[in-house]
Formats: C-alpha cells, structure tokens, sequence
C-alpha cells in the first residue's frame, strides 16, 4: 500500500510536465500498459492520484483485517495443538470474539486501547465484512478513544510482555523479537504475536522448527547434518525462545 501510494505521488508530480494539454493518457504515453483504459487529460489524472491517499486507505483497511484475522486464526490453530482451545475452535471463530479467545487461552489480556485500534477500523470493515462485526464497533461491545502512545497489548499481570514483529512463517512471527531499527510494532498487533510464545509448550516449538525445517527441504531428516540445521534455523528464527540442541534432537526423533 506505501509503495502504491508513493507511486501515485511520483505519477501525479510526472504528469506536470504534460499539465495543460488537451492531449489524452494514451496518445502522450502509448507504450505504458494499461495506460489505454484512462481517457483522461494529464490534470484529470492527476486530480484523481492526488486523491490516492483517501482511497487507498479505505482500501486497506479491509485487507489489514482480514490478514489479522487470519493470523489470529493460525495462532488458535496453535493453540489447539497445545491443548489449551477445543479443536475447531480456529475455523470456527471470526474475528470479533478471537481475542476473547486468545484470553482465555493465554491467561492474558488485550489492552482495551488496543482493541480500541480495531474498533476505530471497525466501521469502514463493516461496509465489506459485516459478519466480523455483529452489532460491535469495539471487540466487546465498548467504543474507547484510543490512545496512542498506549502499548499495553497483551498482559498478564505481574508481568512484562516483550514486543515482537513479523517475520515470515506464523510461528517466526510469533517467536522472534522485534529488530531495535524495525520500529514500534504496538497494540492488538503486537499482543497477538506475543501471546502463543508466552503460552505454547517449548516441545511444541521445537516440533514448529522442525516442521519449519522440513518445508525447505523435505529431505533433512535424512540428512546428516540436521541437528546442525535445526539449530541454526532455530537461532535465527526463533532465537527469543532459546531452545537448546537436546530440544532440537528430541524434536528431530519424534519425527
């Protein structure tokens, strides 16, 4: 979405070269592709790319939704495998009752300015995805302002929660720390990728490494120097955990 929106703004500033003409997109630019669908003068064009902004973001408010949900839905999954959901429970649930869920299955909480970043989404999403959203602008029911430099996110009392960014595979995301330059990754966002590492059994992970390692190349098991591969995705994907060699290989055998 930055990139389209970058593009548009580089576009609208190209089309000032051509501002002024009567001339069409396509007889001043007919080698772009695409370029033939917009019969449009250079300063039509650029009224609606100056506008980009605006509708790209309602754009991706829908789409920002639907990868949450579905990454909430891979953290249930997760947990189910842990034992600590019903098994179902990921296909079933949508998005407004996920992270009640994930509560209950953590013994954590969602910070109410963190759901309340959802909420302010909420109404936008409504419009393309109402059976998120049965009667509820805020996930439980509640409108709160949000504050923004609020970073409860996910926490269990008595304890501080790490802040962890995404990288890759579902369980990397969940797993790894976030870098010191990636910037602030904060809120509900943030809560859900720290949950299941707070919560899944560390034979889960090692098992998720494994599976991860696999996926590669599904003939390391094989492999005489899968320890020493395990390991080393295990360092650099999942580093936060800290699972040792003798995790690894007990993990390798189950397999």
């Amino acid at each position: 979405m930055m990139a389209l929106l970058a593009g548009a703004q580089l576009a609208s500033h190209l089309l000032q070269l051509t501002e002024g003409s009567d001339r069409l997109l396509p007889e001043v630019y007919p080698r772009e592709p695409h370029v033939g669908r917009f019969n449009l003068t250079s300063e039509a064009a650029r009224v609606m790319l100056q506008a980009a902004d605006t509708h790209l973001g309602a754009m991706s408010v829908p789409y920002a939704l639907s990868i949450h949900e579905d990454y909430l839905k891979t953290c249930l999954a997760m947990l189910e495998r842990a034992g600590r959901c019903s098994m179902g429970t990921a296909d079933r649930l949508k998005l407004h009752a996920q992270h009640a869920e994930v509560e209950r299955a953590t013994a954590g909480r969602f910070g109410a300015d963190s759901l309340a970043q959802l909420g302010h989404a909420a109404p936008d999403a409504e419009l393309h995805y109402p059976q998120w959203w049965p009667g509820k602008s805020v996930p439980g029911g509640q409108d709160r302002r949000l504050d923004v430099d609020n970073r409860d996110g996910l926490v269990t009392p008595g304890e501080a929660q790490p802040s962890w960014a995404p990288r890759g595979r579902p369980g990397r995301v969940c797993a790894r720390r976030a870098d010191p330059g990636a910037g602030r990754d904060q809120g509900v966002g943030s809560a859900s990728k720290s949950a299941p590492a707070a919560s899944l059994p560390r034979e889960q992970w090692a098992d998720m490494v494994v599976d991860d390692l696999v996926d590669s190349d599904p003939h390391v098991l094989r492999a005489p120097d899968r320890l020493r591969r395990a390991r080393g995705l295990a360092r650099f994907h999942y580093q936060d955990l800290g699972l040792t060699s003798s995790e690894l290989a007990a993990a390798l055998a189950r397999r």
